[in-house]
């Protein structure tokens, strides 16, 4: 009797009647067992579930330490811009404008169907050539765009933007955590007021 194999066992299909030579043997179909297909079949499933959720988890950080980056960026700009005209780019009462999002009328949906601004973008690019928008560029929610805001003024200017970590003034640093917007996307809505 030949050993037993180890491992995965072979499924006889066909064993032929009589004599068993070595002819006989070549035409043993072989394979493996259904519950042994079923049991691999499951596991690389598991296995790629759980890399796909480690793969979406990763990009909605790196979304996220990209806005960061494009915060900083944008920050500078605007202070470069006050430092050498002494005066915002631009002021206003209830201004909110995306920026990089030229003449776009809807670029931040919501209670204020918010736009972008040419003029802004353009005051802008003498300190930053390319206004950034946020990674995940879509406008179906609030904070799908970088929004310029002031009060009016004499008030302080800031930024507006919306994070998809935890609400939390960690996620929103430098700036601060006002909230969550309520929409589908219930991104984290962060503000930081510029010193100017």
């Amino acid at each position: 009797m030949p050993p037993k194999n180890k491992g995965f066992t072979p499924l006889e299909i066909a064993r032929p009647a009589g004599h068993v030579g070595a002819q006989a043997r070549a035409r043993f179909l072989t394979g493996f067992t259904l519950i042994e297909l079923l049991v691999v079949i499951s596991v690389i499933g598991l296995l790629a579930s759980v890399i796909l959720i480690s793969l979406n988890s990763a990009r909605l950080k790196a979304r996220d330490a990209r806005r960061k980056a494009d915060i900083n960026q944008l920050t500078k700009a605007i202070m470069l811009y006050y430092d050498k005209y002494g005066a915002p780019p631009a002021t206003g009462a209830n201004m909110r404008w995306c920026l990089g999002h030229g003449n776009t009328s809807t670029c931040w949906p919501g209670s204020g169907g918010y736009s972008g601004s040419v003029a802004l973008d353009n005051a802008l690019k003498e300190f930053m050539p390319t206004i950034p928008d946020d990674p995940a560029n879509k406008t179906q929610c609030q904070g799908d765009a970088y929004m310029y805001y002031s009060e009016g003024t004499g008030q302080p200017i800031g930024l507006h933007w919306g994070m998809e970590g935890p609400a939390s003034n960690e996620t929103c640093a430098p700036g601060f955590n006002s909230g969550a917007w309520g929409d589908s996307c219930n991104h984290s809505a962060c503000l930081l007021w510029l010193d100017i």
